[in-house]
């Protein structure tokens, strides 16, 4: 039983010294706005480039431009009919 209890707080002991030293490793400092933009900015035309996922993503790009416009429609049409009733 004891050496069950000291077994258990060495392997304790050893995640803790683990965690502890892990912690101690270099971070990275935090990046700027225009470093997070530049980053997203790479980031989407990559995946626009890739063979895999860029059809995909291009024609999602479409897909979203199409609804603005669809929706840009409708509030036209919407202020045209509140215009018209008063």
């Amino acid at each position: 039983m004891v050496t069950r209890h000291i077994a258990l707080m060495t392997a304790m002991l050893a995640a803790f010294a683990v965690f502890a030293l892990g912690a101690c490793g270099k971070t990275e400092p935090a990046k700027t706005g225009e470093q997070r933009a530049a980053d997203k900015t790479a980031n989407d035309k990559a995946v626009r480039d890739n063979a895999v996922w860029g059809n995909q993503v291009k024609a999602l790009d479409k897909a979203k431009a199409v609804q603005g416009t669809v929706d840009a429609q409708a509030e036209d049409a919407r202020k045209k009919i509140e215009d018209s009733s008063k």
